[in-house]
């Protein structure tokens, strides 16, 4: 199992908010108006004390100084000016002749935590003296702690970055970049992509029909992502990133993804270019395998599956996933209950078990001690990697101590097992 390409799996579902490449230029229909020209940005702090700029732009240019006020909404502003950040100035001015200024921010590295994700909000001030009227009036900076960063040294990172305006008109339409992306051969270049309409509105599309997937597994994938596919900027991808390549002059996304616990690439492209792609592979020598096989990976390599270690009656903290639920200084849907839950006390919780015997635990199966009910089994196999029966279980507190004895009741009879970690095969990630 170990020396073959793990699975490869056809479905996909986008959100089609991406049309084709622009160019970053920006065009008004001679409308005059006074704006930020970034929406929503998120910069970088670093160490060392850096400003970032924050752009107001004019539709036209004027023959003498225009200068605006600067406000900071604190309503909308979870970040702490002085504290985490200040402006050099309360105030911006566009030079007669020019069309953009600079509201200069500084972030403070030390006052933020690593997890922290702190924004706050300016809003634009008219100055009455001036007949020009104001859009986009507001901005929303995040600021996020990092570490060096070195635009030199950049190969594929990237955040949402800036907002440009195109097909501007009076009555407030515009369209709005929402996506940016590393360019696909040239290294250290950043494309942009995909417009939303009307500011923040997104329409979502199933795109299931125009888009395929195909998920290449295991430790070789590399090689053949790369020697096979042709596709070697997948070399250099890290676990969880991507890079956008094109297949016959159609779009197509590569990344380092998977549900197997093992190394690999995700695939999204056109039918035929995926159906092409698993042509290519099976003659190359790699193994195709269903979502069964898949299954049976994810599950070996500790991965939850949304109807079994996740749904709408287990929570994250009982999944064991409360890493991911920021419940202390996040705010969100939920938040209170899991709040409560945490305060209050897990009573059952999500562990894995190995039983004693060849006999395979199915999802459903009861979980008992001393004849009596204390859990339930949400996913079990043979396992082929190990060569064990185990499973992952919803087990009552009192008994998800590692090393507890419990029993699996299959049908009639009750097998021996013991409580064990919930990964019963360690992860071959590429970091």
């Amino acid at each position: 199992m170990k020396n073959i390409i793990r699975y490869i799996a056809l479905s996909f579902v986008m959100m089609a908010a991406l049309n084709s490449c622009h160019e970053r230029y920006v065009t008004y229909n001679d409308a005059e108006y006074v704006m930020f020209a970034d929406t929503l940005a998120i910069y970088p702090v670093q160490e060392h004390a850096q400003t970032f700029n924050i752009p107001v732009v004019s539709t036209v240019i004027k023959d003498y100084d225009r200068t605006f006020g600067i406000e900071v909404i604190d309503a909308t502003s979870n970040a702490i000016e002085s504290k985490h950040y200040s402006l050099e100035s309360n105030t911006v001015t566009i030079k007669a002749g020019e069309t953009r200024a600079d509201v200069v921010v500084r972030g403070y590295f030390d006052s933020f935590e690593p997890e922290d994700s702190l924004g706050f909000t300016l809003s634009l001030v008219m100055n009455d003296a001036l007949e020009m009227p104001l859009y986009g009036r507001q901005t929303k900076a995040v600021l996020m702690k990092t570490g060096p960063f070195n635009v030199e040294k950049f190969s594929g990172y990237c955040v949402l970055s800036s907002m440009f305006l195109q097909d501007y008109s009076s009555n407030g339409s515009y369209n709005r970049l929402v996506y940016t992306e590393p360019h696909p051969t040239m290294k250290n270049t950043i494309i942009c992509r995909g417009w939303l309409k009307d500011g923040y509105d997104v329409e979502v599309v199933n795109a299931s029909d125009s888009w395929g997937e195909t998920a290449l597994q295991g430790p070789e994938a590399e090689k053949f992502a790369v020697q096979t596919l042709g596709l070697a900027p997948a070399a250099e991808l890290g676990f969880y990133t991507y890079y956008e390549a094109e297949w016959k002059g159609a779009r197509m996304v590569v990344s380092r993804t998977g549900y197997t616990g093992e190394d690999g690439f995700e695939i999204y492209g056109t039918h035929e270019a995926i159906n092409e792609i698993w042509d290519i592979l099976l003659e190359a020598g790699v193994v195709p395998c269903g979502l069964g096989c898949r299954d049976t990976l994810r599950f070996e390599a500790g991965l939850p599956l949304y109807g079994h270690e996740l749904s709408d009656e287990i929570t994250p903290l009982e999944a064991g996933l409360g890493m991911f639920a920021k419940i202390k200084d996040k705010d969100f849907i939920g938040r209170d209950a899991l709040a409560a839950q945490k305060e209050a006390g897990l009573t059952r919780k999500i562990v894995g078990i190995e039983l004693q015997d060849k006999a395979i635990p199915r999802a459903g199966y009861p979980v008992e001690v001393n004849g009596e009910q204390v859990g339930v089994v949400t996913t079990g196999y043979r396992s082929i990697s190990t060569d064990r029966s185990v499973c992952v279980a919803m087990v009552d507190k009192a008994y998800t101590e590692l090393g507890t004895a419990v029993e699996i009741r299959i049908r009639k009879k009750v097998f021996p097992g013991i409580v064990t970690k919930k990964r019963f095969y360690e992860t071959n990630y590429k970091k």
